[in-house]
Order: C-alpha cells, then sequence, then structure tokens
C-alpha cells in the first residue's frame, strides 16, 4: 500500500482517483471509488548503464487528464540528463471476458461515452511498429 499521496488526488473521468507518492522513485497510483488502491506505474523500471531512471523519480507534480483520457505529470529528477521528466499514462481497459468459440475469438470489455480503442497486433513484442486489426463484425439475423 503506498503511504502517502504527494498531491491531492484528481477525479478522473471514470470516477476513480489518481496521484503520486514517492518512496523508491515515486508511483502513479489509482484509488477506486470501492476503496481499493493500486499502483499504476513505478518509476525507475528503465535505467541506463549506471542505473539512473530514464522513465523519470519522484513525480512531484499534480496529475491531470487530457482530453484525450491520458493522464500527464511530471518528474524532477530522473530522465536522459537528470533533470526531471514529462510523462503521459494511459489506462487500457481490462477484459471482462475473453471466449473462444468456433474458431473465434471474441473479447468484450467495458466502455466509456467518447472512448475508442484500437487493437494492434505484431509477431516481434519488443518492436515499436504495431499493425492495427481491422475488427470483423458478425452480424446476427434475427429468424
Amino acid at each position: 500500500m503506498v503511504s502517502r499521496p504527494i498531491n491531492q488526488p484528481i477525479q478522473a473521468s471514470d470516477g476513480n482517483f489518481y496521484s503520486t507518492s514517492p518512496g523508491n522513485y515515486g508511483t502513479v497510483i489509482e484509488f477506486s471509488t470501492n476503496g481499493t488502491q493500486t499502483t499504476l506505474y513505478a518509476f525507475g523500471t528503465v535505467n541506463n548503464s549506471a542505473g539512473d531512471p530514464l522513465d523519470g523519480a519522484n513525480p512531484t507534480s499534480a496529475l491531470v487528464q487530457g482530453s484525450d483520457g491520458n493522464f500527464y505529470g511530471t518528474t524532477s529528477q530522473g530522465g536522459t540528463n537528470g533533470l526531471g521528466t514529462v510523462f503521459r499514462l494511459t489506462i487500457v481497459p481490462e477484459f471482462q471476458a475473453v471466449t473462444l468459440t468456433n474458431n473465434m475469438l471474441n473479447l468484450t470489455w467495458s466502455t466509456e461515452a467518447g472512448t475508442t480503442y484500437q487493437l494492434q497486433y505484431n509477431s516481434d513484442l519488443s518492436s515499436a511498429n504495431w499493425i492495427n486489426l481491422t475488427p470483423r463484425h458478425r452480424r446476427r439475423s434475427n429468424p
């Protein structure tokens, strides 16, 4: 559990609250309306050869949620020159159901008004070039 958020949590469009917390290199945390606390990201996971956190350290700014739904903030340390970073955090929706029926994979997840998702694929997970998957919709007619 995170000991102390350092910024006043913001309530996002999904109804949950988000903030940053110090400790080690710092974290971004989510507080759900039912009281569940989740660490969404821990800084210091991308390091250079000297062990310095390239992804940032010590997030000190309050988070803001952009019109694109992403969260933005800054760190006061880490980064390429050790002077901090500007970061973006995207919350990926959790799947509610994954089923396989008649050799067809069906994915179901919750949606929020105005939210669009693009499924992508690549056989190499380390590649930066992903290919957009064109969905096939199967329409069922009423008998």
